[in-house]
Formats: structure tokens, C-alpha cells, sequence
């Protein structure tokens, strides 16, 4: 008895939550479609679109690549290449982080951390915060 409404509640779950899944419906009509083509020229379409090799079958149809052409060598794209990256311009290993251009300063550290200490309050400590009370 215990296990006959333990599968009744069990059911009755399951049905509850596929229907809650259910969205609306919408009941409005399509727009009619009028053809102006005939049955015969469709099909010399396909037909031809067919031959051509435009029409794709399942999942693994490719269709042919672009040709591409360049007027560079093997060796000249390798040597352009190799300068690229020795600037820095593209990354290599896993991070392929491109190299950003170092910055240069004519101040010494010392003359930045004095004027970092000239624009502080004369109580601020260099390397601490201040604690509220």
C-alpha cells in the first residue's frame, strides 16, 4: 500500500514537471505563400544546384575552399615570420602573450618615490592606510 502511493506521487511529479515545461501556444495563421514558379522549373533548380555541388548532405559535406594565392615564397612568409616574433608582435608557447613595448622614464626611483612623498599629507606613512577610528 505504502509503496502503491509512493509510485502514485512519483508519477504524479513527473507529470507535473513536463508540463511545466510546456510554453504558450501561438494560433495565429501564416501568411499565404504564393508561388510564381512552376513544380518543373523548382525541380530544374535543384537539379542543376545539385550537379553544381551546392547542396549540402548531412553533417559531414564540406564545401571546397577558396583558392588562395600569394606572391610571396615559403622562405620570405617563414623570414617574416621569424622578425615578428622576434619584436614581439606574436606570441608563442601557452599563454601567447604578445610583448608590450617597455615604457621609459628619465626620473630615477628615488626622485619618483620623493615626489610620491612631497604630494602626501605630512601624517600619511609610505606603505600603510589609514585605519579609521
Amino acid at each position: 500500500m505504502n509503496s502503491s502511493k509512493m509510485l502514485v506521487a512519483a508519477t504524479f511529479a513527473a507529470v507535473a514537471a513536463f508540463g511545466a515545461q510546456a510554453g504558450e501556444v501561438d494560433l495565429t495563421p501564416l501568411p499565404e505563400f504564393h508561388s510564381t514558379r512552376t513544380v518543373a522549373e523548382v525541380r530544374a533548380e535543384a537539379a542543376a544546384a545539385l550537379s553544381a555541388g551546392q547542396i549540402a548532405y548531412g553533417e559531414l559535406y564540406a564545401f571546397p575552399a577558396p583558392t588562395m594565392s600569394s606572391t610571396l615564397t615559403r622562405a620570405e612568409v617563414l623570414n617574416e615570420a621569424k622578425i615578428a616574433q622576434r619584436a614581439g608582435q606574436i606570441g608563442h608557447g601557452e599563454l601567447a602573450v604578445v610583448a608590450q613595448p617597455m615604457l621609459s622614464s628619465t626620473l630615477r626611483r628615488a626622485d619618483v618615490l620623493n615626489q610620491a612623498k612631497a604630494a602626501q599629507p605630512a601624517d600619511w606613512i609610505m606603505g600603510t592606510e589609514a585605519i579609521a577610528p
